[in-house]
């Protein structure tokens, strides 16, 4: 799933909040989430490098080469404008089904 910044670090505390995408095109996209725990447990955030990324959109027609954004399923989607902050990463994999899981170069914020 895609993880999106909610705040950042403060108060001595290096650890930012995260949370599941919710948001299409969201300027806060910090990366993907390397595990699934549960809320208030701290986790792994894919920021750079490549990883797997749920394509939670309707209309899929992912191509290789594509930018992808965050979805408001809590996936990724094909990037609406190739914003800074917007863009979660560039697809490896092509698909046409939703739900599907792709590999993505993830760019990070």
């Amino acid at each position: 799933m895609v993880a999106l910044l909610t705040t950042g670090a403060a108060n001595n505390d290096l650890r930012p909040t995260v949370k599941q995408s919710d948001a299409n095109d969201s300027a806060a996209v910090f990366g993907v989430f390397a595990e699934t725990v549960t809320t208030g447990l701290e986790v792994k955030v894919i920021r750079r490098g490549r990883a797997k990324v749920q394509l939670t959109v309707t209309t899929v027609a992912i191509a290789v080469g594509d930018l992808l954004a965050s979805d408001n399923g809590g996936g990724a989607k094909e990037a609406a404008a190739a914003t800074f902050g917007t863009i979660l990463g560039r697809a490896l994999q092509a698909s046409t089904v939703t739900l599907d899981e792709i590999v993505v170069d993830v760019i990070g914020a």
